[in-house]
């Protein structure tokens, strides 16, 4: 059977403020639930790794900067958003949403601007 483990995650203070954060493992691959309070913002960053999302439930999209661009991405349900690897991106939440977050090596972020918050 394959290895399984969640807990309570807090990264940060403002992820704290933007909702609840819950990570794990499967099979050695780190990932997170992340319920995001209506109006909380996550991100303002990039990762040295590619980053996948799944919008579980709410409404939610993300500002991506592509070049001197910023690129809006609504979520859809059920539907597998990636961002690549040193693309800075935030995500807003329209209303209370429930995401899964996974990354193809570890879970690494570098402050970047997107937004002004």
């Amino acid at each position: 059977m394959s290895e399984f483990k969640m807990e309570f995650w807090e990264p940060t203070e403002k992820s704290r403020r933007a909702g609840r954060a819950y990570a794990g493992f499967f099979e050695g691959q780190f990932f997170s639930v992340l319920l995001t309070y209506a109006g909380g913002r996550r991100g303002n960053h990039v990762h040295p790794n590619n980053q996948s999302t799944i919008l579980l439930a709410g409404k939610a999209k993300y500002v991506i900067k592509r070049g001197d661009k910023l690129v809006t991405v609504q979520l859809e349900p059920g539907k597998r958003l990636d961002v690549e690897a040193g693309v800075p991106h935030v995500l807003l939440a329209e209303e209370e949403t429930l995401t899964i977050e996974w990354w193809d090596g570890p879970f690494i972020e570098e402050p970047y601007t997107v937004l002004s918050v």
